[in-house]
């Protein structure tokens, strides 16, 4: 069945006795407190985990969507269409704090996503940003919502919050992302781990810092499972099959590092665009010193970013950390090979992980 957009579920029970079963639920959820919120959300966790993740889109159900009538230029419908669409556990698994989706109509591909920041959860609202095409290149629309638009949100604890909107319950659920430095990965004198990321394309990441020349540059978190397979270019060359990403296999080091970013998949903005825009909004990243790092490299954004490193004036951007190549090809890795000839060191990595916004005042 199609979800339904701006309107109502059918269902044969009155207004009244919906909006009161709801109440009753999300009363009874709330009576639970901690510990018993994380029993409900384990056992919801525990149940994903045993059924699997796995999806498939069948044709049937792309020409269906295709169909979609709503109104991509009116918001809050787009937002009642997808908000009817999500699972009622809705897992935020990248560390940017964003639930991304995607959905085709007759106009063509619409995609986006959710947000719950800090500032918005303390507002009990929810953010969305969305366009028609490629996100950043294409109109992109924007909209909060919050108890004036029917939206409401109650926390279960300090990871998880219950949402309602048109009679439709969801409960979204931070993912938590161990904070821990790199076990198996070397890092060297004059380099130091800053924070860990939860990319959007299922990958994870250690951002790392190098004092001199002051540079950042990431690492693949080969402590938690890796979500790719690899394709070998060179004996130290590792592109993966799904993401695309190139990495730098330093073996004397035990580390992957990233080198390269496919082009197309930066153009189009998909989710395979790099680790850019996940920097933690959930973590001390001020125990990190991220900001500090961030102040280091990218001298022009002293005083203008938060411990998170978000513009203040602008707190729904944040610095691109991009220290890397966009390729087309192979061949166009092949530059890892020189630098391996002219430097060594401190200088050879930053030569590998070119940045081209870094040192800019």
């Amino acid at each position: 069945m199609q979800p339904t957009v701006g309107g109502l579920e059918k269902d044969s029970r009155s207004a009244h006795s919906r909006a009161r079963r709801w109440l009753l639920i999300s009363g009874s959820i709330a009576v639970l407190g901690g510990a018993g919120c994380a029993v409900v959300l384990g056992l919801a966790a525990g149940r994903l985990n045993w059924r699997g993740s796995a999806s498939v889109e069948t044709n049937q159900s792309l020409i269906a969507a295709s169909r979609t009538s709503v109104d991509v230029d009116d918001a809050a419908a787009v937002f009642a269409h997808v908000f009817s669409a999500l699972p009622w556990l809705a897992v935020i698994y990248p560390s940017g704090g964003h639930y991304y989706f995607s959905f085709p109509c007759s106009r063509g591909l619409v995609q986006g996503n959710l947000w719950l920041t800090p500032e918005l959860r303390a507002a009990g609202m929810i953010g969305m940003a969305y366009s028609l095409g490629v996100p950043g290149r294409d109109k992109t629309v924007s909209v909060r919502l919050g108890r004036r638009q029917g939206f409401h949100m109650t926390a279960l604890g300090p990871r998880a919050w219950l949402c309602y909107f048109h009679w439709r319950t969801v409960v979204f659920v931070l993912n938590h992302t161990a904070t821990a430095p790199p076990a198996q990965a070397r890092l060297l004198p004059g380099e130091s781990w800053v924070v860990p990321v939860f990319d959007e394309s299922g990958l994870q990441f250690q951002l790392v810092f190098q004092d001199e020349p002051a540079h950042l540059f990431w690492i693949l978190n080969q402590d938690q499972p890796v979500a790719e397979d690899f394709d070998y270019a060179a004996t130290d060359l590792a592109i993966g099959r799904r993401t695309r990403f190139a990495f730098y296999v330093d073996q004397r080091n035990h580390r992957w590092i990233l080198v390269g970013v496919d082009r197309r998949n930066t153009i189009e903005n998909t989710w395979y665009d790099g680790p850019f825009d996940q920097l933690p909004v959930e973590i001390e990243a001020g125990r990190h010193g991220l900001r500090q790092c961030l102040e280091k490299v990218y001298p022009s954004v002293r005083g203008q970013i938060d411990d998170y490193g978000r513009f203040k004036l602008l707190p729904e951007m944040d610095v691109a950390v991009m220290p890397w190549a966009l390729y087309d090809k192979v061949e166009d890795l092949a530059f890892i090979g020189k630098c391996k000839q002219e430097f060594s060191g401190a200088a050879f990595y930053s030569c590998i992980t070119p940045d081209p916004f870094a040192g800019k005042k």
